[in-house]
Order: C-alpha cells, then sequence, then structure tokens
C-alpha cells in the first residue's frame, strides 16, 4: 500500500497541471490514501484524499462517465471521514456529490443503482441527526429505485434489498402504525433470500424479519405475527458469525413471547456468552450508558425466564455474569480484566483487537462494492475472530491466579458468604418479579407479583423515592413478603439482630429498600426494626471484598466524616449532627476521632 501510494505521487508530480491524465492520477492517489486510512485510520491520508479529489474535478477534462466517477469517489471518501468525525457537513456534501453524479448518468448506466443506494443510506443517516422524516422517506425512495433498477441475479441486489429492509426498519420503529408493514416483511424475506447462508448479514435480516412480524401483528395485519417471529430470532442468535449486538438484540426480543422457557433459557444462555465480546470502555458516553440500560433488562430478563423454568441456580448465574459485567463498564472495565491489564498488558490488548474485530460493522455503502469473494472473506473473519476470543478466554483460565476470568462464582461460593445472613436479590423484569433469597443450606425464590418494571419507572419518573407512601409501596410488595419467608417477621430482641445483604436490580437501586416500612403508625413494620441492612451489587464482589479484606489490626482511631451534601444527590440535613453524637460515643470509648478532608481519594489514602 505505501509502495503504491509513494508510485501515485511520482505520477502526480510528472504530469503537467494541463494534461488530462492529471486528473486519473490525483484520482488514483486519493483512492489509494482513502484505503491506506481505511487500514490505519491516520486522518492526515483522508483529508488529504479528500483535497486531491477536489482538486482532481477543478480540471475541465472530463466526459460524463468520468465525471460521475471522480463525485462518486469523493463522496465515498467524504463518507469516510463522516464516520469518523460525524460532521454533519460532510455527511451533507457526500449525498450532494453523489446526486449529482446520478444526475449526469444516462438511466442505463450499470452504476446508477449504486448511487441510488449510497444516496438513500446517506438520508436515512441524516434522519438520525434531523429527526426530519422527509430525509427517511426521500432514503427509502432512493434504495427502493436501487432495487428496482437491479436484476435479481446481480451480485449487489442482496446488500440492496438488506439496507432497504434496514429503512423500513428505521421509519417503522419511528411511526409504530401498520403503514407499509407488508412492504417491510416481503422485502425482508426477499433479502434474506437472497443472502447466502454463510453472511454475516444474515443475523441482522433475521432479526429485522422477525421484528417486522411482530410489528405486523400488533397492528392487527398478521394474527400468527409472534408465532411466526420466534424462528427468526432463533435463527439469528445462532448466526454465529453475526455480529455479537444483532444476536443479543433479537434474544431480547425472543424472551417475553416465547413461552416455552426452557427453550428461551437456552437462548439466553448462549447469548450472555457473547457480552464479554461488545462490553468496552472505549464508548461514547451517552452511547454507553443506553447501551448498558438496554443489556441490564436483557440480563434481569434471562433471569426471569431461568426462575420460570424452575432453574435458579441458572437464574444466578446469568444475573452474576450479566451484573458483574454491566456493572463495571459503568465506571471502569470489569475487575478481571483490570487485573489481566496489570499483569499480562499483551492477552489484555489482545482481548480488546478481538473484541473490536467481532464488532466491526459491515457498512451497508461500502459493503455495496464487494465481491462475492470479499464478502465471504468477511464472513470468514467474524467467525475466526469469534473462535479466537473464545480461545483466548480459556488460555487466560489458564494463567495463575484467572482461573475465574470472566466466571461467575458457584454455588458453594455463593452460599458460604451467606453465613453473615442472607443474601436477597431483587430481579425486575418485565416478564415477572422475584427475589431470590440465598442462605447457607437453601435457595429459595418469591414471587413479588405486585411489583412491575413500569411501575417502578413511574414512580422514578414522579420523583418518589423516599416519601412515606412510598416506603409503605416498598414494604408492602418486596420487604414484608421477603423478610415473612426468612421467619424474619418480628422485631428481634437482644443486641444479635439478623444481617441481610440486597441485591436490588434496575431502577430498584434508586429505592432505600433498608427504610421501608409503615413509620408513621409506629408499629415496627419497618425494615428498620427487623433487620440490619447492607448492599451490594452482585455475590461475586462480596466475595472479592471478604477475601481481600486485610486482618483486624488493633487501632485506637476511629476515622468519621459527614457529607451533608453530595453532587447529585439529596441534602443530608442531619449528617454533621449525627456525625457530633457518634464523635461523644467514640470519646467515651477512648477512640481518637480522625476526621480527613472530605475527598474521595483523601478517605482511601
Amino acid at each position: 500500500m505505501d509502495k503504491g501510494v509513494r508510485l501515485a505521487r511520482e505520477a502526480v508530480k510528472e504530469a503537467s497541471e494541463e494534461e488530462p491524465a492529471l486528473a486519473d492520477s490525483l484520482n488514483s492517489l486519493a483512492t489509494l490514501l482513502g484505503q491506506r486510512y481505511s487500514l490505519t485510520s491516520a486522518l492526515i491520508d483522508i483529508d488529504e484524499a479528500i483535497a486531491l479529489a477536489r482538486r482532481g474535478l477543478k480540471i475541465p477534462s472530463y466526459n460524463s462517465t468520468m465525471l460521475a466517477t471522480s463525485l462518486g469517489n469523493l463522496a465515498v471518501l467524504l463518507q469516510l471521514r463522516y464516520q469518523r468525525s460525524r460532521e454533519l457537513s460532510d455527511l451533507e456534501e457526500s449525498t450532494q456529490l453523489s446526486q449529482q453524479a446520478l444526475s449526469t448518468m444516462p438511466d442505463n448506466h450499470p452504476d446508477r443503482s449504486r448511487h441510488q443506494h449510497d444516496i438513500g443510506i446517506k438520508l436515512a443517516r441524516k434522519f438520525t441527526i434531523t429527526n426530519d422524516m422527509k430525509d427517511l422517506d426521500d432514503g427509502i425512495q432512493s434504495l427502493r429505485e436501487a432495487v428496482d433498477n437491479t436484476s435479481k441475479s446481480h451480485p449487489y441486489r442482496a446488500v440492496f434489498l438488506h439496507s432497504l429492509a434496514n429503512g423500513l426498519i428505521q421509519k417503522g420503529s419511528e411511526t409504530f402504525d401498520g403503514d407499509g408493514v407488508d412492504e417491510w416483511i416481503y422485502v425482508a424475506k426477499e433479502a434474506l433470500d437472497a443472502t447466502p447462508e454463510s453472511y454475516p448479514d444474515r443475523g441482522e435480516l433475521l432479526y429485522g424479519l422477525g421484528l417486522s412480524l411482530l410489528a405486523a401483528h400488533a397492528t392487527g395485519n398478521t394474527p400468527t405475527g409472534i408465532d411466526e417471529s420466534i424462528p427468526c430470532f432463533e435463527a439469528a442468535i445462532k448466526q454465529s458469525n453475526a455480529p455479537p449486538l444483532y444476536r443479543i438484540q433479537a434474544c431480547m426480543c425472543l424472551l417475553p413471547i416465547c413461552h416455552d422457557r426452557q427453550r428461551s433459557l437456552n437462548a439466553a444462555k448462549l447469548v450472555m456468552g457473547l457480552l464479554p465480546r461488545i462490553i468496552t470502555r472505549q464508548q461514547d458516553y451517552s452511547d454507553r450508558q443506553s447501551s448498558l440500560a438496554e443489556l441490564a433488562c436483557f440480563t434481569s430478563d434471562a433471569v426471569a425466564v431461568a426462575i420460570q423454568a424452575g432453574q435458579v441456580v441458572d437464574a444466578l448465574e446469568l444475573l452474576e455474569q450479566g451484573q458483574g459485567l454491566l456493572g463495571a463498564s459503568a465506571e471502569q472495565m470489569q475487575a478481571d480484566i483490570v487485573d489481566l491489564e496489570k499483569a499480562h498488558p499483551e492477552y489484555a490488548a489482545e482481548f480488546e483487537r478481538l473484541r473490536k474485530e467481532m464488532n466491526r460493522p459491515v457498512d451497508s455503502d461500502i459493503s455495496a462494492t464487494h465481491s462475492t469473494a470479499l464478502r465471504e472473506g468477511l464472513a470468514l473473519r467474524l467467525y475466526d475472530a469469534g473462535k479466537e476470543f473464545d480461545g483466548l478466554v480459556e488460555k487466560i483460565r489458564k494463567l495463575p491466579n484467572f482461573d475465574t476470568f470472566l466466571q461467575t462464582p458457584g454455588l458453594d461460593e455463593m452460599q458460604a458468604i451467606t453465613d453473615r445472613g442472607p443474601i436477597i436479590i431483587i430481579n425486575i423484569s418485565i416478564i415477572c418479579c422475584d427475589a431470590i433469597i440465598i442462605m447457607p443450606d437453601c435457595i429459595q425464590t418469591v414471587p413479588v407479583d405486585d411489583l412491575s418494571r413500569a411501575g417502578i419507572k413511574q414512580k422514578v419518573l414522579d420523583g418518589e423515592r423516599g416519601s412515606p407512601d412510598v416506603l409503605e409501596w416498598l414494604w408492602e410488595t418486596v420487604v414484608c413478603p421477603v423478610l415473612d419467608r426468612i421467619v424474619f417477621s418480628e422485631a428481634p430482641t437482644g443486641d444479635n439482630w439478623p444481617h441481610v445483604w440486597w441485591i436490588p436490580t434496575g431502577l430498584l437501586k434508586q429505592f432505600p429498600l433498608h427504610a421501608a416500612g409503615y413509620h408513621r403508625k409506629r408499629t415496627k413494620e419497618t425494615t428498620l426494626d427487623r433487620v440490619v441492612s447492607s448492599y451490594a451489587s452482585l455475590v461475586k464482589a462480596m466475595i472479592q471484598a471478604r477475601k481481600r479484606r486485610t486482618p483486624t489490626r488493633e487501632t485506637n482511631k476511629a476515622v468519621l466524616m459527614a457529607m451533608e451534601t453530595t453532587p447529585t444527590l439529596s441534602r443530608l440535613a442531619f449528617a454533621n449532627q449525627e456525625l457530633e453524637v457518634v464523635k461523644d460515643i467514640c470519646s467515651s470509648i477512648g477512640l481518637e476521632v480522625v476526621e480527613p478532608e472530605r475527598r474521595k481519594a483523601t478517605l482511601i489514602d
């Protein structure tokens, strides 16, 4: 590639400004720099390529065919830069250039359909920025024309159908009505028929067809839409060389609608193993938070399916695996990967490389120019990356102290950690809501039928999280039924109070389970009158904390800190007064009180 760029530069230098060959040389160099940018992501290459392509267009020596080619090349280069910069001006200019290229072509030109496809893709992308439905409608129409102008035997027809199906999915998800759903289904089926079994595109197409059938059912167009969609989602899940995200999204759709819970559980367990392939810290914050919220819902739905299938141990493993990965991603990569970076950076780098390889998008407008051999190579690349990733994880687990890398704790470990009190997990799903209680000698599940994801969301939106009414609601729906099951149904006597660890999921994490109860009645029907409460993010975190705890040493000091105000949280009006009370108690038993600066770094030191 570097040699080609060097030779192309020499050709540009040797060509005279008046020679028609200069335009061809400039275009050749621009194309090579664009290809090198695709390999290296060096912005200097794509910027120079665009400048060279612009220079070539200023040379008035083109016939209409050559002009269309040059306009199209510059459009592709601007599209490549847009994918990196996300500058709307690049996308708009790229679209305009493709439209100009199309206008210079005769109706029978073989490249017309490719330019129509490119225009449709870009307008659909522009819609995601502008939210102007005209952009999306114009894009879909351009994609329709690309399909109509392409023979059924043409190798690009499957790609064009795929893009049209995606455009119709995009519109269907925005309008939520029955208009166009029949076309959506027809196009998705035709695209699947035109796409070989080995191509990774099939995963997205199967997922899209499943969505279209669900939409048809919801709008009354196809009463059997749900039943017909289930095999589509299952096939998408099993498309091993498809990008992991489409397989996960297909499973998210499958779990609530498939009433064969063992069948759903098998799918959930397969897909849960894909999460490590997509979790990363190199994401835009808002995109990351949105994707994490979706994946957290998937985890809770998978747990609900396992509970309904009667497989509570599987439910715990799914919860630990999903919440462990997602919780770590919210602030940093999970502890396993951080430890790997420190001890074996070469393995950590390979882990990240393969994860990126498996999630590299198949860009529709770029893939439209791929030959069959290249597309088959892409399918093989994705499949090989998945196999390499799984092999790498197994290799890492053979390293000293990494035998549990990306693995959940075993049942024995989970139960052993409850020697100081039970762990109570509250799982919130649209399928069902349940409490899972882990005790030294058994694991129990308690249905929490009066709780729902929608109800919790509404209380969050209403800003009601700690009001007396909410505390009573928490007691009635969650805490009291669970404590009654483990026979913590009365206020304890003496100093030996029972201790429980709460692990809420989803939006329930924002509610004070430890403060639930009928405080206004003063009948001791409250969490505070029954148990000592602690919280944990997951069982594995408790196990790791217990293992890392240093032996207690004798000390005559107590560190106290009162946070009356904390950013983004409500004010604790009595924090300073409570600190003074604790100080007096410490002084009375001979402890020296230390009050560090109210900063996290100072406290850790």
